[in-house]
């Protein structure tokens, strides 16, 4: 049996190349076979969440880390507000953690760049699905 880390890598060059060929690309059953051997394996597979004990939060620049900080104390103030009726500033802190979102996802693509399944480090069995870009969409909407 394969090792998960060598299905997920197989899995990843099996999506850039997809992403390269399009049409022409004649591996779409092996994408599926390796997806569902990853599975069978006892991983689940998710999309990022940025939520707090993420796990993509190893993966993130010192920047990076320092964005999601400011991402969950934003969110701490966002609730405050909620809680408080005070929908302006409630509004304004969604904006404030949709961009520092946007600026994460960035800072995780560059760190993962080439890579839309990665194993979890602090999760054993989870593998993270990152397409922030929703390059993948029309191939995994096919099935």
């Amino acid at each position: 049996m394969a090792t998960v880390e060598s299905l997920v890598a197989e899995l990843n060059e099996l999506c850039n190349r997809y992403l390269i060929q399009k049409e022409t690309f004649k591996e779409l059953d092996r994408i599926w076979e390796v997806f569902l051997a990853i599975k069978k394996q006892g991983f689940r597979i998710t999309t990022t969440f940025w939520e707090t004990d993420s796990p993509e939060q190893d993966l993130l620049s010192d920047t990076g880390k320092k964005d999601f900080e400011k991402m969950m104390e934003i969110r701490r103030l966002k609730m405050d507000a909620i809680e408080k009726h005070e929908i302006e500033k409630s509004a304004d802190r969604r904006d404030e953690e949709q961009t520092l979102i946007r600026k994460l996802s960035a800072d995780f693509s560059v760190n993962t760049e080439h890579q839309y399944f990665i194993l979890a480090l602090k999760i054993p069995d989870l593998v993270l699905f990152h397409d922030p870009d929703q390059l993948l969409n029309e191939l995994f909407k096919q099935n």
